[in-house]
């Protein structure tokens, strides 16, 4: 569903003022930028950027600003993502960043991969900027449904959440006592942060529905959370919000990053007889969601939270 582009700096610097190569590129960048459909993977970061403005600042100004806006967009919505390359890799020519860019490729397949200096028939995936149809394979291409297997949620999630800092799980159901849940739990973990062998430490934030607790089955979810909580680099919290005084319900669940949003029609737990469907949210609408769960703006009212430090009733 959401898709990752990794563009060597070779295609910017084969831009030029007389062809329209530079057309397909700026529209490339526009489909993913307003869609919302995926990420523009910056091979080592910070030095990709850098080669990349360099090239275009050879450009003519209207191109510049065309292609710059689209790359503004892209930046401000934490669509441009990192991706660190292998210790023994070096980015000094051209040819560098074609050689890295595969190798990774090659690790996990990137959904495109646009590249004058390489070509494989064999790999639908690479392809130039000249050949690449962007409007079909960069747009949103609709919700989705499937059986929530592991493999299917794993193949869905993972680069939904490889480059994600953070991710907030909203739930009304999520139990930490359950199986299928803890599953699901496991899943993002595992790929959260996780870019091709190279694993960094993020956040995981779970929103449920409260229930009346007795102190026993308070207890049961703590040592349940501090069980799931040892086993993964992430920092982890559990909150529990009363609807009940509110003017709407707690209903509707999702998978939010700080940079897209999932709908789960159906739940986000792990279920291989149960169908769902999974759509994409507006990136404009991802901070009205999250406002639900501050304790600050939120028309629930937070009743438990359970973190490394302990357990808050409120």
């Amino acid at each position: 569903m959401l898709k990752d582009v990794c563009i060597s700096p070779a295609v910017f610097e084969n831009l030029s003022n007389t062809d329209y190569s530079w057309m397909e590129l700026a529209n490339a960048l526009q489909i993913l930028a307003v869609s919302n459909s995926g990420y523009l993977v910056a091979v080592q970061n910070k030095q990709w950027l850098k080669q990349v403005y360099d090239h275009l600042n050879h450009l003519d100004p209207k191109i510049k600003d065309k292609i710059g806006k689209h790359l503004g967009l892209l930046k401000d919505r934490k669509l441009i993502v990192g991706q660190p390359i292998l210790q023994d890799a070096q980015c000094n020519s051209l040819e560098d960043w074609s050689n890295t860019i595969h190798t990774l490729h090659s690790i996990r397949p990137f959904c495109a991969v646009i590249d004058p200096l390489y070509s494989d028939n064999s790999d639908s995936a690479v392809t130039n900027i000249e050949d690449i149809n962007s409007i079909q394979r960069l747009s949103y291409d609709g919700s989705i449904a499937m059986v929530k297997t592991e493999k299917n949620l794993t193949r869905l999630l993972t680069p939904f959440l490889s480059y994600a800092k953070k991710l907030t799980i909203v739930d009304p159901y999520f139990n930490l006592t359950k199986e299928r849940y803890s599953k699901t739990l496991e899943i993002c973990s595992e790929l959260l942060r996780e870019r091709r062998n190279d694993r960094d430490n993020g956040q995981i934030h779970i929103h449920a529905k409260w229930q009346d607790l007795t102190n026993y089955q308070i207890e049961q979810l703590r040592k349940s959370f501090h069980g799931l909580s040892s086993k993964q680099p992430h920092r982890l919290t559990f909150s529990l919000w009363d609807d009940s005084e509110s003017s709407i319900k707690m209903h509707d669940r999702y998978l939010l990053t700080d940079q897209a949003g999932l709908v789960a029609a159906a739940g986000v737990d792990v279920d291989a007889r149960q169908q769902s469907e999974w759509s994409l949210k507006q990136y404009t609408e991802l901070n009205t969601i999250l406002m639900q769960y501050d304790p600050n703006s939120s028309p629930f009212e937070l009743k438990l939270k359970i973190s490394d430090d302990g357990v808050m009733v409120f």
